[in-house]
């Protein structure tokens, strides 16, 4: 085996042909694996957007199920209360001759009905670090309807926990004042969460109309008429348009009986 040592330089010249080379080699392996790198999270970046546009419209499907439904609950809160109010202690059952289940009894306006939302894109795109590489408003948008849908989905499960508490009122009987203000009590706690359920949704429906990110009729009409099924004319139509520039979204609070 021949060992060639390493020749002398000879002048400046040379030193600087030989740190120039050095330099050059090392710059495009630097570029070479820095475009590699900006080519992965890219990839990443563009498939996590995908995936949580996807979802945007299902969490802004569920927003529009709050929002098409509210007219519905709060109608019935208003019902109750204005019912306990009235003199005397004799009470009329919302569903006197309800049996089954008792999560049934209630009338259905009084049962709490949504799709779970989805949180896992967002929290996924977060744990990579990959939102960086996606345009600022766009991330904001996205943080505000995942944020806003968390929030909203505690809102929900709240009153799921809070409207069992109105089952005995399901049947005839006899109400004390002491009675009839717990029930009132109850009845403006509802009130109160659905209020801020409905203004949480506007946020999510307002967002996801700006964003392009509204779900498509395939995915809504199915909703909205297993919820007209399910509690009646009560539901109300939630226009697109509503949501932009301009528009007015009016949600009616009361009961729109058929």
């Amino acid at each position: 085996m021949d060992i060639h040592k390493p020749k002398p330089w000879h002048g400046l010249r040379e030193f600087l042909k030989e740190y120039l080379i050095i330099v050059i080699g090392v710059l495009t392996a630097l570029s070479a694996e820095a475009g590699v790198e900006w080519l992965h999270w890219r990839h990443l970046a563009e498939q996590h957007d995908a995936e949580l546009a996807m979802s945007a419209q299902s969490v802004a499907a569920n927003a529009i199920q709050q929002l098409a439904v509210d007219g519905c609950l709060r109608g019935a809160l208003q019902e109750i209360g204005e019912a306990l109010l009235r003199p005397g202690t004799a009470w009329k059952g919302l569903k006197p001759d309800a049996s089954g289940p008792v999560e049934s009894y209630l009338p259905p306006r009084l049962q709490v009905r949504g799709r779970p939302w989805a949180y896992a894109p967002w929290e996924s795109a977060l744990a990579d670090g990959s939102l960086t590489h996606l345009p600022a408003d766009r991330v904001r948008a996205y943080a505000l309807i995942y944020r806003t849908s968390m929030t909203a989905g505690g809102q929900q499960g709240l009153l799921g926990d809070l409207l069992p508490e109105l089952t005995p009122l399901a049947f005839d009987q006899t109400l004390t004042a002491q009675d009839k203000a717990r029930y009132l009590t109850v009845v403006a706690r509802a009130d109160r969460i659905e209020s801020r359920a409905v203004s949480m949704a506007r946020t999510i429906g307002t967002t996801a109309s700006e964003w392009d990110w509204w779900p498509p009729k395939t995915m809504l009409d199915p909703l909205m008429a297993a919820n007209r099924d399910h509690e009646g004319a009560c539901v109300q139509q939630v226009d697109r348009a509503a949501f932009r520039k301009g528009g007015s979204l009016v949600v009616p609070t009361l009961l729109r009986k058929p």
